[in-house]
C-alpha cells in the first residue's frame, strides 16, 4: 500500500505539473506546503499517544470507544481554534511571507482541507495502531484513484485550477477514507458517537513532550520552499516546488 501511495505521488506530480502553469503550480506548491505543514503541527503529537496508549484499550470495545473520542475532541478543538486564527490573519501571512496573492477562497479550501487532513491522518493512526493496517491502505489507494479520476475529468473539461485541486486533494480525498470506515465499521463509529468522555485517557504531558521534540524537523523540511517563495517569483517557486518533489 505504502510503494502504490508513492507510485500516485509520482503520478499526481507529472499531472499537475503538464495541466498547470509555472505560476498555478507555484500557488498550488505554497499552499499544499503550507497545508501540510500545520496538518502536522496542529495535530499536537497525538500520532504519539495513539501508539502508546491505545493498544491498551484495543480488548474493550468501550474503552476504546472512550479513547478514540476523547482524544479527538482535544485534538479537534485545539486545531479548530489554531485554524480559525490562521484565517484572520492569512491576508497579512500571504502578503508578508507567502506571497502568493491568491483568492481568499483558495485559503479557506487549504484551511478546511487542513482539518480534514488532521482527522485523515488520526483515522489511519487509528485503525493502524489497532492491527487493521489492510483496510486503511486500501482506503487510501481507493481515495488516491477517485481523486486521480475526478483531476483526471476536470482536466478534460477544461475546468481544472489551483482551487478544484485544493478541493478534490484536501476534501474527496478524506471524505472517501471516511466514508469506506464508517461503512467497514458501522456498529463501532456509532459507539464511538454515542459514549462518554474519559479524561484519565487524554496523556497531554506524553503527547507534548513528543509534540516539542519532532516538529523542528517538520518545520525545517518546510520552511526553504517558504523563503524562495518569499524571495523570487511565482513561475521560479513552481520550478523550484517541481525540483523539491522529485527530490
Amino acid at each position: 500500500g505504502t510503494y502504490i501511495g508513492f507510485v500516485f505521488s509520482g503520478l499526481y506530480i507529472i499531472f499537475f505539473v503538464r495541466a498547470l502553469t509555472p505560476t498555478e503550480f507555484g500557488t498550488l506548491s505554497i499552499l499544499q506546503a503550507f497545508s501540510y505543514l500545520l496538518t502536522n503541527l496542529l495535530s499536537f503529537g497525538m500520532p504519539a499517544s495513539v501508539y502508546a496508549h491505545l493498544p491498551s484499550h484495543r480488548h474493550n470495545k468501550q474503552e476504546l470507544a472512550q479513547y478514540v473520542l476523547s482524544n479527538l475532541i482535544v485534538m479537534t478543538t485545539f486545531s479548530s481554534l489554531c485554524l480559525v486564527g490562521i484565517y484572520v490573519f492569512m491576508v497579512d501571512i500571504d502578503t508578508t511571507y507567502l506571497k502568493t496573492f491568491a483568492p481568499n477562497s483558495y485559503f479557506i479550501l487549504a484551511l478546511i482541507g487542513t482539518q480534514l487532513l488532521i482527522w485523515q491522518n488520526y483515522l489511519s493512526d487509528t485503525l493502524n495502531a489497532s492491527g487493521h493496517f489492510l483496510h486503511i491502505n486500501i482506503s487510501n489507494n481507493v481515495s488516491h484513484l477517485v481523486r486521480m479520476s475526478i483531476l483526471i475529468a476536470l482536466a478534460l473539461t477544461h475546468t481544472l485550477s489551483v482551487g478544484s485541486i485544493l478541493f478534490v486533494m484536501g476534501f474527496v480525498g478524506p471524505l472517501v477514507v471516511f466514508l469506506r470506515t464508517a461503512l467497514r465499521w458501522k456498529s463501532f463509529v456509532a459507539e464511538v458517537m454515542t459514549t462518554k468522555l474519559a479524561r484519565n485517557t487524554i496523556r497531554l504531558s506524553y503527547t507534548f513532550t513528543y509534540y516539542v521534540a519532532t516538529q523542528l524537523y517538520q518545520i525545517a523540511s518546510r520552511v526553504d520552499l517558504f523563503i524562495v517563495s518569499y524571495f523570487l517569483t511565482r513561475p521560479e517557486v513552481g520550478y523550484y516546488g517541481l525540483s523539491q518533489k522529485i527530490l
